[in-house]
């Protein structure tokens, strides 16, 4: 059985690493704060909580549980924001509302009440969520006008406080580069913030994009978790074997489904085929190793490539350069 602890305790435990900065003039709050929790903590890694505007915070949770855990989370004043899991699986349940599921590759609108929330984390499995929260406030001063170009549905649940509203969708392949991109900025200082801040304003735009086109297509999560589970296995295995990968049909008999429900619960679920899936991971890999100051036949190698123009021109259209020229 699953070990119940406060999400206010765990922070507690842990030790503030960064200090807060001051606040800088016009309201603008330039801070961030971390938490590296401590050793006898039933979880490891990190939370940052970054201060982006007046109004809105960005959290980026990166931690793996010792033990499966029921964490409890209070949330003691009204909110709205978008989430996305970056990697992860587990369950939420908002009291009073609804229990579901959560994987990684789902970005969420959430607009919520004081209440007490739970995730249910399994143990040894890492959770990397990015949270940007708003006030109410500071959600419609920052769309103002542009607000009524939203989906109806959207913006009657959005200005009807009282109600609970929790839509989810699959993160597309450019909110996905963006949320993986902003765990690891390359800046310190003043371009640091600079750099969170934009990050935070794509990641927005983004999601405000994928939302319109989830409520205008009428789409909804028809998979059943077992295809999920199976959809998730079928990713991993990708990324373990992405130099020699599985055909369709071995990846589909590996995992339990048929090939016309891999393809489709596989694009339904993350956003694009599992070519294009693939491929992208490929040239993510490229681009971190060439960074490392490998060379690019032995990088063309090591994802798969036999042929180093094609990869190069695969590199060259993702990218915008040729790989010889990312140092």
């Amino acid at each position: 059985m699953a070990r119940t602890v406060a999400m206010n305790d765990l922070v507690t435990e842990g030790i503030s690493d960064v200090p807060m900065l001051p606040i800088v003039e016009q309201g603008q709050y330039h801070a961030e704060f971390r938490l590296q929790f401590s050793p006898d903590s039933p979880v490891e890694g990190t939370v940052r909580n970054i201060q982006i505007r007046e109004g809105i915070t960005m959290t980026l949770h990166d931690y793996q549980p010792k033990e499966d855990l029921r964490v409890e989370v209070e949330f003691p004043k009204p909110m709205l924001g978008f989430g996305n899991i970056v990697e992860g699986s587990g369950w939420i349940d908002v009291e009073g509302f609804e229990r579901f599921p959560f994987q990684t590759d789902v970005a969420e609108f959430y607009k919520i009440h004081p209440h007490t929330g739970y995730m249910e984390l399994p143990a040894h499995k890492p959770l990397r969520l990015l949270n940007v929260n708003f006030t109410f406030a500071s959600f419609r001063q920052l769309l103002g006008t542009h607000l009524q170009e939203l989906p109806k549905p959207f913006v009657d649940n959005l200005l009807h406080d009282e109600e609970l509203f929790y839509p989810r969708g699959v993160m597309n392949s450019a909110l996905r580069h963006t949320a993986h991109r902003t765990f690891s900025p390359d800046y310190t200082g003043m371009a640091r913030q600079f750099f969170l801040e934009a990050q935070v304003l794509e990641l927005i735009a983004h999601q405000l994009e994928l939302f319109k086109l989830e409520f205008a297509q009428g789409k909804i999560d028809d998979l059943t978790p077992a295809e999920h589970e199976a959809l998730e296995r079928c990713r991993s295995i990708l990324l373990e074997r992405f130099v020699e990968p599985p055909s369709l049909l071995e990846l589909a008999r590996e995992v339990g489904l048929n090939d016309f429900k891999l393809k489709a619960g596989f694009k339904r679920k993350y956003g694009t085929t599992v070519y294009r899936y693939l491929q992208e991971y490929r040239l993510e890999q490229a681009k971190d190793w060439l960074q490392q100051g490998e060379r690019v036949n032995e990088v063309a190698h090591r994802i798969g490539y036999e042929s180093l123009s094609s990869f190069s021109k695969a590199f060259a259209d993702r990218y915008g350069l040729r790989p010889s020229k990312m140092r």
